[in-house]
């Protein structure tokens, strides 16, 4: 029984390892760049792939080796996370990811492509976060809200404090796919691969740190508004 709950626990704290909320670390009195990318072995897990696959593709410009090697090493990690008992929604994301990257590149028979899906990520995900402060809707806000249980308050008048640091920071968020797209997309349509894969091993991981790291600078001095929204107290929400 003991053991049941040790992976029932270890599944819920994996689960919150991938949670936006968790790598902001709203709660924390210290941020952690360490937990925000998933300790040492998320960020290997991260940029293993990508960073293996730039390395053989700058030795050998072929194709097939460089995503033989990626596709091998997501799965040497994804098999290291079964056998540690991780919940097997977060190996089968990371794994399905590399997998659809390296089908899709050895399909067209293009190099640049393994980064395709990224790109395409980074523009949905991009869009979905600008949308979000177009609609009055910023998705910090309402994750930081839903996560309180304060969704009929974030957007009334005394929540306005709230509110509006919630939309700054949700502008890092768009900041942040709008650069990769910026920087990326042009190196693509140059075929500029090597040159793309240290771009992405810049703007991935570090980068993620860096914005989840200014989310918490942003949001940390506003989290008690929403902590005691249910209590009724307007004059604090002001101040």
């Amino acid at each position: 029984m003991a053991h049941t709950d040790d992976v029932a626990s270890q599944e819920n704290q994996e689960d919150a390892a991938v949670s936006p909320l968790h790598s902001v670390q709203l709660d924390a009195q210290e941020f952690s760049f360490e937990k925000a990318v998933g300790g040492w072995r998320g960020c290997l897990e991260s940029i293993g792939p990508l960073l293996l696959f730039t390395i053989i593709y700058l030795f050998t410009y072929s194709i097939q080796w460089p995503l033989i090697s990626a596709f091998t090493v997501a799965v040497v990690t994804a098999l290291l996370r079964l056998l540690d008992k991780t919940s097997l929604k977060q190996v089968a994301v990371g794994l399905i990811g590399i997998a659809i990257a390296v089908i899709w590149a050895w399909t067209t028979g293009e190099p640049k492509d393994f980064f395709a899906l990224g790109l395409w990520i980074n523009a949905v995900y991009g869009g979905i976060v600008l949308l979000s402060i177009l609609v009055r809707y910023p998705l910090v806000g309402l994750a930081v809200a839903a996560a309180y249980s304060c969704l009929n308050w974030w957007k009334t008048p005394q929540a306005r404090v709230f509110y509006l640091r919630s939309v700054w920071a949700t502008w890092v968020w768009v900041v942040l796919f709008g650069l990769r797209l910026v920087i990326e997309v042009p190196l693509y349509y140059v075929n500029a691969v090597a040159a793309l894969g240290i771009a992405r091993l810049i703007l991935g991981v570090p980068l993620f740190a860096v914005a989840a790291w200014l989310t918490w600078v942003m949001m940390k001095t506003v989290l008690h508004l929403v902590k005691h929204a249910d209590e009724g107290l307007p004059g604090e929400v002001g101040k």
